[in-house]
């Protein structure tokens, strides 16, 4: 998840703009994004486990503030060992 200090657009929150990518298989893992009641906070809820050991982006690309202002980040993580 990503959290804010502005409220979101929730119009901007979808499946391309919120997603996660696996670097091993060069592939976006299927899931749901969704915004907090506050939205301020982006979550992404994979359909299944993640595989281990891995290394995943998490991409937050043209989301918009209720101003209009955009917001594109992109983070790392990689999941550990089983």
């Amino acid at each position: 998840e990503a959290q804010l200090n502005e409220r979101l657009n929730p119009t901007t929150v979808t499946d391309t703009a919120v997603r996660l990518y696996d670097t091993t298989t060069g592939q976006n893992i299927a899931g749901t994004p969704s915004l907090s009641a506050d939205g301020t906070t982006v979550r992404f809820t994979p359909a299944g486990p993640l595989a281990a050991n891995r290394l995943y982006y998490f991409y937050n690309t043209n989301l918009e503030d209720l101003a209009g202002n955009r917001y594109n980040v992109t983070s790392t993580f990689t999941t550990g060992a089983q």
